[in-house]
């Protein structure tokens, strides 16, 4: 038998790319803000309507925010802000990076594996890159251009 020569890194890259990006990489991406009652929780029509409103410039948003208080949301919060995100992606027709804003990596990577099982069970989809491309997500905010993806 005789073996297959693996993939070089370019080509799997580029296939990914085409997978999740059909329509190309956003050239602008925005890490959007979380918007608040007066009681402190978050006000989830507030930011459907600024996405709506970035959404007239921006294809790709950073969910949650790395310039906002996304390193100071709480897992709940964070997953209520992703979940907004989420129902507002199809309509207007935006890409989403998680953000993964953890201090620790072993926080951040468990961090990931929950937010695709959660995915998944919300897509109802039990296979991570069916799930990812339901969701529109296409990668995570983690430095160096790390994929949720293989």
């Amino acid at each position: 038998m005789t073996e297959i020569p693996p993939q070089p890194v370019a080509t799997a890259r580029a296939q990914l790319l085409e997978r999740l990006l059909p329509e190309g990489v956003p050239l602008l991406w925005c890490p959007p803000l979380t918007h608040y009652k007066d009681d402190g929780t978050i006000d989830a029509p507030r930011m459907a309507a600024h996405f709506r409103h970035l959404a007239a410039w921006v294809r790709g948003l950073l969910i949650p925010g790395s310039t906002g208080d996304g390193w100071e949301l709480a897992d709940e919060e964070r997953r209520q802000v992703l979940a907004i995100a989420l129902d507002q992606a199809v309509p207007l027709n935006l890409r989403l990076l998680l953000g993964v804003l953890k201090p620790q990596a072993r926080e951040a990577v468990i961090t990931i594996q929950q937010d695709v099982a959660w995915l998944a069970s919300r897509v109802h989809e039990s296979e991570t890159e069916k799930a990812l491309l339901q969701a529109r997500i296409c990668g995570d905010g983690l430095p160096g251009d790390q994929w949720l993806l293989p």
